[in-house]
C-alpha cells in the first residue's frame, strides 16, 4: 500500500484498516473507504450534517469500523464494498481520542 491522501494529516483523523481497504472520516464526517492496492476511493459519504466534529481515529473491530464525534456519538459502519450505517450509539460526553478497541 503506498499512496497519499492530501486531506488526511496533522489534527486529522488516520486511518482504519480492514483487508484490502482503509477507512477515513474527516472532521466534518465525511466517510471514506479506501482500496488499499490502489489508493482510489471507492465510496463516499457523509454521516449526519448535524455531526459536524471528528478528531478520534476510526478503528475496524469484528466487521465493522468505527467513528467516534467529539459529541460523543458513535457510527458503526459494516466493513465492505459500501459505506453503509448499522447503528449508532451515543455516549453522553465530550471525546476528542480514539478508546482503545478490546481485542
Amino acid at each position: 500500500m503506498a499512496f497519499i491522501d492530501e486531506h488526511v494529516g496533522r489534527g486529522r483523523p488516520l486511518f482504519a484498516v480492514r483487508p484490502g481497504a482503509l477507512y477515513s472520516v474527516t472532521e466534518i464526517g465525511v466517510l471514506s473507504r479506501f482500496d488499499a492496492k490502489t489508493g482510489d476511493v471507492t465510496d463516499k459519504t457523509r454521516i449526519d450534517p448535524a455531526v459536524t466534529a471528528f478528531t478520534s481515529s476510526p478503528w475496524a473491530c469484528n466487521g465493522k469500523v468505527y467513528f467516534l464525534s467529539e459529541e460523543g456519538q458513535t457510527f458503526v459502519v459494516a466493513a465492505g464494498d459500501r459505506l453503509v450505517l448499522r447503528t449508532e450509539h451515543r455516549l453522553y460526553s465530550i471525546r476528542r481520542s480514539t478508546p482503545p478497541p478490546k481485542s
